[in-house]
């Protein structure tokens, strides 16, 4: 027992100095952490141009996200919060890769 105290006295502090990394797959090369939040909630909507393949991704999340977590985003509406998608070809990324602003 008087170990596992000495674990803990020793271990907790070092804890919460840790950053919790974000769980994105495939995992970035580069990663730039800012303050502040987005809070996914029924106040928000997925936007992507007219074209199928962006409607595609937008439907998607969606549908994952409320799969997932039970809320329901509104796709392709004005929303009070609004989740842009965009797919384009950047040539500094590659064909697998991709940027999030």
């Amino acid at each position: 027992m008087k170990y596992f105290v000495y674990l803990v006295v020793f271990f907790f502090p070092i804890c919460l100095m840790a950053q919790p990394a974000p769980h994105i797959i495939p995992q970035p090369v580069s990663l730039q952490l800012t303050s502040g939040s987005f809070l996914l909630d029924s106040k928000v909507g997925g936007n992507a141009p007219a074209d199928n393949e962006s409607k595609r991704v937008v439907d998607f999340f969606t549908a994952y996200v409320k799969q997932v977590t039970g809320v329901s985003l509104q796709a392709n509406k004005a929303a009070t919060k609004t989740i842009h998608f965009k797919i384009a070809k950047i040539n500094e990324v590659g064909d697998e890769g991709y940027t999030i602003t």
